[in-house]
């Protein structure tokens, strides 16, 4: 890794977070949909590519 690429990538988790951070809390705000808004839809797709997690998309209907 190139000293431009770990600079950059130091900045960006300074400015946004880590990215696992930002993932768990995707799951966190499910949950809380789902608690305060029964008959929501929220869907969250993951691959696994050589036993790491990927996001892969995102679905949200909110119940009226």
């Amino acid at each position: 890794m190139t000293l431009y690429s770990r600079v950059k990538k130091r900045a960006l988790e300074e400015i946004y977070g880590k990215w696992s951070e930002s993932f768990e809390l995707l799951f966190r705000w499910k949950f809380e949909v789902m608690k305060q808004s029964p008959g929501s839809v929220v869907e969250i797709d993951v691959l696994e590519v050589d036993g790491e997690i990927y996001f892969h998309h995102f679905f949200c209907a909110l119940k009226p």
